[in-house]
Parts: C-alpha cells; structure tokens; sequence
C-alpha cells in the first residue's frame, strides 16, 4: 500500500510502530501533491515548512513524545488565518493577505502534532453557488471527473482525499444561499 492511501489511523499507527517515518511520509506526498498539481486542489503549500515540521515531529516522535496527531499531514481551508502563510480566500480581493497569527483551529492542529502543509482551495470566500470567476483566484475542477465543477465548501476535502486518505479535513459553516 501507497503511504498516500493510509487513513489518519493508519498514519498515525504506521508512525508509532516505526513502519515509516514522518520525514518519509511527508516526502511522498509532497510529491503526490506535485504530480496531482492539474486538480488545483491548493492555493498554497510550503514544502520546505512542511519537511521541517517533518523533521521536528520525528524528533518529538523518537524521544517518546506523541501528540494524538503526530506526524499527520493536512492543509486547511484557505480562509483559516495561518501565520504567515497567504490566505486569500480564493479571491484576488484577498489575494495579498498574510494573518499574523493561526486561527484556533490551526494552532490546535499543529499542536496536536499536525503537520501544516498550506492552504487548500474552496469556492471564492466559500460562496454556496457559482459565481464570476472574475474575482476567482482559479476554476476548481472536480478531482475524479475533470469537465464538472468542483462545487462549494466540501470541495477541498473531495480534492485532499484523491492526494491522499490521511487528510483529517475541517468543516466550516461559512456557506451561504
């Protein structure tokens, strides 16, 4: 089985058995990210923060400190503030904003020992039905047939699951009619 097939538990489970390592795991799917880049399924990823949070969670994990998601990869929705990383809501409005701080999600997230690999894509400011792409950053096309659109807020977990099962994912209720 291909690391980017396992699941959280199995991730997690694989990482405490010392079946793979973290470093390990990142690499692959840093690499699934790049191969499976047409889906559009991230607005931003930071590789090199990414393999750093890697190595720095298989430091914590050898010394005996696990986190109940150490070493389990993810990106989050690009409207939680991550800090210093762009987050633009998928809309050009937006397109320059860096929060100087997480949102609660994201610091709870890492400090569970989550690795944050960036910000993934969802319809502009999580509208609920489509709109102009005139303020869009891109069109989203669905991950498993390429023609019909990607759809709303749920759209970045149909994406992260096609890259890789361990994707814990984040709901919001930002969506609107």
């Amino acid at each position: 089985m291909n690391l980017y097939e396992l699941d959280t538990v199995e991730v997690v489970s694989g990482l405490k058995a010392r079946s793979f390592s973290v470093v390990e795991l990142v690499q692959v799917l840093l690499a699934r990210i790049a191969d499976l880049d047409h889906l559009q399924a991230w607005v931003h990823v930071d590789s090199e923060a990414a393999m750093t949070q890697a190595r720095q969670k298989q430091t914590e994990l050898d010394a005996g400190s696990v986190g109940p998601l150490i070493g389990v990869p993810t990106g989050v929705k690009d409207i939680f503030y991550t800090a210093g990383v762009p987050t633009t809501a998928c809309s050009k409005v937006y397109a320059d904003f860096v929060p100087e701080y997480d949102a609660t999600t994201v610091a709870r997230l890492q400090g569970a020992g989550g690795i944050m690999f960036g910000e993934d894509s969802h319809h502009r400011v999580c509208l609920s039905r489509p709109v102009s792409n005139a303020q869009s950053l891109e069109h989203r096309p669905y991950p498993w047939r390429f023609e019909q659109w990607l759809g709303c807020c749920r759209c970045r977990d149909d994406v992260s699951d096609r890259i890789w099962k361990s994707d814990p994912g984040f709901g919001t209720s930002a969506c609107f009619l």
